[in-house]
């Protein structure tokens, strides 16, 4: 693969003399597409030059987030490059999969913090302003986003935001039924709530993200450089961004809830109604996605260990979920948890392919940080390979 992405990237470059691929560093932000950090090394008019650029591609196999449509995210970020919404600067988008087996597109590499899911204690250690400033920053992202003219940039090619609240119900119960490892009185309760309650939509059709978590904003000092990303972009109902923001939101103290929504308020003049509507759509779309993760690692056909952490979440995701909708009486969910066998191959494939050849990568140590927990977690079971009640995955 080495040697065709060289050949590929001197056709990209055809005044670049002795060019070299260097530096591959698998980085571990974000679950669903795969992203390699590269140097490109050559030489023009007798002197050298570098950059630095990141590719981008689907997951080998099923992926969190089928279908995967490269071009459009792409596109997004090349439309995106004259506003005010910071992104990567997207270089080239190759459709062929001749050169490393699957498609893929090349942005240049911008340099910043990515926190998932959470900003860690050295930074929360600062002073509180710092964060504070760095949260205030992510909410003038958000309104960027919002406020950005996507008839103008020609984003047209998203849709026209008819239908967007019906149509994400839709999605994510289907996506739930087609993975259904049991009855999940829960998840049907939820989805029945959310359909008999669809709001008006926001007056206002804007660009939508998909994905307004903190893990998808870069941060340089405390000022967001880049948003990055785009894969459930679409146009339509803004307040979907606000109801996943709002549900992932764990500022620690430096931003509230409800100071978070007055200033996007003032940023935007979209007035935030429906609250727990659109928080209740973005637990729902967050337990299929884990749902999902969850069957991949199951059935054997991701061996990320993030994966199968993922099930055992979904229990307090959805108690959330059924605490906003008044739901008093017990439904079960799970727990749904990892089969300690299971869990054990993920380890061994985990150490001979990911951390041994790249052990100082971003990537191995977020794998390695997954085998961690679930050690503790289970430690025991997945020692002695021992068995045990659990809910069964079917076929993803």
């Amino acid at each position: 693969m080495h040697e065709r992405l060289t050949t590929w990237f001197a056709a990209k470059l055809p005044e670049a003399g002795n060019l070299e691929v260097t530096g591959i560093d698998r980085l571990s932000v974000g679950h669903s597409n795969e992203t390699v950090g590269l140097t490109l090394r050559w030489t023009q008019g007798g002197k050298p030059r570098t950059r630095e650029v990141v590719l981008r591609t689907r997951p080998v196999g099923p992926g969190l987030l089928e279908p995967y449509d490269l071009p459009k995210q792409f596109n997004v970020m090349q439309s995106l490059e004259s506003s005010d919404v910071p992104v990567p600067k997207v270089l080239w988008l190759e459709t062929d999969e001749d050169v490393i087996g699957r498609p893929f597109y090349v942005m240049e590499r911008l340099h910043g913090e990515v926190y998932e899911p959470r900003i860690p204690e050295d930074v929360l250690s600062t002073p509180k302003e710092r964060v504070q400033r760095m949260y205030t920053d992510l909410v003038h992202k958000i309104a960027a986003v919002h406020n950005t003219d996507w008839r103008v940039l020609g984003l047209g090619f998203l849709g026209k935001g008819k239908g967007h609240l019906e149509r994400e119900v839709e999605r994510w119960e289907g996506e739930m039924n087609r993975l259904r490892l049991a009855d999940h009185p829960a998840l049907d309760r939820v989805v029945d709530w959310l359909r008999r309650n669809i709001p008006a939509p926001c007056p206002r059709v804007t660009l939508v993200h998909g994905d307004c978590k903190l893990g998808n904003f870069m941060f340089e000092g405390e000022e967001v450089v880049g948003v990055l990303d785009w894969e459930m972009a679409t146009v339509g109902d803004p307040l979907t961004d606000i109801g996943w923001a709002l549900a992932m939101w764990d500022p620690a103290g430096a931003m509230s809830a409800d100071d978070f929504l007055a200033l996007y308020e003032e940023l935007t003049g979209i007035e935030v109604r429906n609250r727990v509507w659109y928080e209740v759509l973005a637990r729902l779309k967050m337990t299929v996605i884990m749902l999902i993760g969850f069957a991949l690692f199951e059935n054997r056909e991701s061996d990320d260990l993030r994966f199968a952490l993922m099930g055992m979440a979904i229990p307090g995701v959805m108690q959330a979920a059924l605490a906003q909708i008044g739901a008093g009486e017990e439904l079960s969910m799970g727990p749904l948890t990892p089969d300690p066998e299971r869990v054990a191959q993920g380890i061994s494939t985990l150490i001979q392919d990911i951390v041994l050849p790249e052990l100082s990568s971003d990537a191995a140590r977020a794998q390695v940080g997954a085998a961690s927990m679930l050690l503790t977690l289970h430690g025991a079971s997945i020692l002695s390979i021992g068995g045990g009640d659990r809910t069964s995955v079917g076929s993803a």
